[in-house]
């Protein structure tokens, strides 16, 4: 695609009513004086009328016929070739063409001299209409090249959202589970190995679907959870507490929204020595999503590597998934962060 635009939508709006508009007028006066001016029985010969509309009808089918071989093969292939050079090649091929047209109209009227300014107006109108049809075709071919890459890069941009989640997370927890199962090979470690490989199917599979249900996600959530804590010490000056509710009202939400912000209240709101606490609540009801997570800010926390990057991630891709669906308003005062999400899943 080039990037550069012809004309601007209103002005090829503007010229194309007038191009065509002249044109069918200009036909239609023609018409209208040979039928009715010029013919003594005016509308009263049907036969001739309609053979005479089929004509100017076929008539204006080749013209169009032939704007659109203009534009197909010599208006794409020299108006926005890489040389510009070709571009002068274009409007010395129109300049011929309109000599061509003009000549065929010549000798239509065998030349007679009453008949030349009309044929050069005719031929005015003709070529007129094949230069606007290729810019006007090219305009709309533009749009949806641009539809399409942007498609493209949305999906792009998804993809690598998606995939940008979850490594910091998977890897922790892995290590988690391994001095777990060194330590005492138990039931409980079972369990966790169990919640990491729901873990690990879910972000398999899903990463490669725009959407998953609803109720899958909150297993995933509810699984990560339970990791998360099961890699705490229990100790008095850890705090952490979570509600989920669910309607069980069947929906579809983009996946992997959700985690980045409880991921970011583990990293950097857990203290082992400080007081802390996380707070988390998921309420999805009649197709509504409201999500909120409060935790403690550690003064260390600015040194952390990466802090913020995740949820960075998900502003985006709510802004591409939810634009004008949702609202997330992020509040950081004293020592406590908080996050409320709303989204809106019938959107």
């Amino acid at each position: 695609m080039n990037s550069s635009t012809p004309l601007k939508p209103n002005i090829i709006k503007l010229i194309t009513f007038l191009s065509v508009g002249g044109t069918l007028g200009y036909y239609g006066y023609i018409l209208f004086r040979n039928l009715v001016l010029q013919s003594p029985e005016g509308f009263s010969d049907s036969g001739g009328y309609i053979r005479y509309l089929i004509g100017w009808l076929i008539i204006l089918g080749g013209i169009i016929f032939v704007a659109f071989l203009n534009y197909r093969f010599v208006f794409l292939r020299l108006f926005y070739h890489e040389n510009s050079s070709l571009k002068s090649i274009y409007w010395i091929w129109i300049t011929g063409f309109s000599v061509l047209i003009f000549s065929l109209l010549q000798i239509k009227t065998e030349y007679f001299p009453d008949y030349a300014d009309e044929n050069i107006f005719i031929t005015f109108l003709l070529i007129s209409f094949i230069v606007l049809y290729g810019y006007i075709a090219d305009y709309f071919r533009t749009k949806r090249l641009q539809i399409q890459l942007l498609k493209e890069k949305t999906d792009a941009e998804l993809s690598v959202l998606k995939a940008q989640i979850n490594p910091h997370f998977l890897f922790n927890a892995l290590n988690t589970i391994y001095n777990e199962a060194h330590r005492e090979e138990n039931e409980h470690t079972a369990n966790l190995i169990e919640k990491l490989s729901g873990i690990l199917r879910f972000s398999v599979e899903e990463s490669q679907h725009e959407f998953t249900s609803v109720d899958r996600e909150i297993k995933f959530l509810e699984q990560y959870l339970t990791l998360q804590q099961a890699r705490l010490p229990e100790r008095e000056n850890i705090k952490i507490k979570t509600n989920i509710f669910y309607d069980d009202e069947p929906a579809r939400i983009a996946p992997f929204l959700m985690i980045p912000f409880l991921e970011n209240a583990f990293q950097y709101g857990i203290s082992m020595d400080k007081d802390c606490f996380i707070d988390i609540d998921l309420t999805i009801e009649n197709q509504q999503v409201h999500l909120q997570v409060s935790n403690t800010i550690l003064p260390n926390h600015t040194a952390k590597k990466g802090m913020g990057t995740g949820i960075n991630n998900v502003q985006k891709r709510l802004d591409l998934q939810y634009r004008n669906n949702h609202k997330l308003l992020i509040n950081s005062k004293l020592d406590v962060f908080k996050i409320d999400l709303t989204i809106n899943l019938n959107a």
